[in-house]
């Protein structure tokens, strides 16, 4: 873990940030035991109070999860889901009535492409333009 450079910036939020520094860093691997609050207090020399603000605070934002009777550890990263948006033409015969005119496109070409999206764990968003 890095220094800490005690600015004007209250004690938690200075260490705060060095945590999350040390996650975003990977010196910290998702999964690994994060170090008591104690071992924290002695590396850092600061109170058991500003420990427990800065791990809260990390808890919180969910880079860190506690585990009741086992300690604190470094969060998986969130998975991240792709969202694909479509913006369709619907100009046609009388667009506020036929939502899919089928002059212009087809119903199985939405469904096709909100197949291929589901199985890659994807989302679809859906506009529909007459402009």
């Amino acid at each position: 873990m890095e220094c800490l450079n005690l600015g004007g910036s209250p004690k938690h939020k200075i260490l705060q940030e060095a945590f999350r520094n040390s996650i975003s860093s990977g010196e910290f691997a998702p999964g690994e035991r994060f170090p008591s609050q104690s071992e924290l207090c002695e590396t850092y020399g600061v109170a058991i109070n500003t420990v427990r603000e800065a791990v809260a605070g990390l808890v919180s934002e969910g880079l860190l999860v506690r585990i009741h009777g086992k300690g604190t550890f470094v969060a998986e990263p969130p998975a991240r889901q792709l969202t694909i948006g479509l913006v369709l033409d619907i100009l046609g015969p009388n667009p506020q009535f036929d939502l899919f005119p089928t002059s212009n496109i087809s119903v199985s070409y939405v469904h096709y492409f909100h197949e291929v999206l589901v199985q890659n764990n994807a989302a679809m968003v859906l506009s529909l333009s007459n402009e």
